[in-house]
């Protein structure tokens, strides 16, 4: 069966959490403290449905349990960031509204003090030292590896 791509998320009833314009969660708000689990709450920028489905489908496979908001653009995560409590931004530095390191210094002004972890589809080492010194966490190469790589980065995740 072909997966199809959610357009556009709208706010969940209560205002924590996100939903497809058909109804699916996207995400939701972690549960609270009293015998549940908080999980990590990421929110991911990346415009093509395909790689972050793939993502999401490797952090399951890991047994990687996060909470993760997916947009397609920067306008769209500004909205979502104001709205629920991230821990980390998982950027593509090729999105509609955003390019390279420009939408980097964008998404560190918003996140303010958490981290920023650029997800790219090229090995790029002139782009990754830049990104690393503007402030970014880590710079990452898409693909099963990168899993093993966002553990590393959050092992208590």
């Amino acid at each position: 069966m072909e997966k199809t791509l959610p357009q556009q998320a709208v706010p969940a009833a209560g205002g924590c959490g996100f939903r497809t314009l058909d109804g699916a969660l996207l995400a939701d708000c972690g549960q609270s403290a009293k015998g549940r689990v908080m999980m990590m709450q990421v929110l991911l920028i990346e415009d093509h449905f395909a790689d972050a489905l793939l993502l999401q489908e490797w952090l399951e496979a890991a047994n990687v349990v996060w909470e993760i908001t997916h947009v397609q653009t920067f306008a769209e995560a500004v909205a979502c960031w104001h709205a629920l409590a991230y821990d980390v931004l998982l950027l593509d530095l090729d999105i509609p509204d955003g390019f390279g390191l420009e939408v980097l210094r964008r998404s560190l002004a918003l996140v303010e003090e958490r981290p920023v972890v650029v997800l790219s589809g090229l090995e790029n080492p002139s782009v990754a030292l830049e990104a690393l010194a503007l402030g970014a966490l880590a710079y990452v190469v898409k693909g099963p590896a990168a899993v093993q790589t966002l553990l590393t980065l959050f092992p208590s995740a």
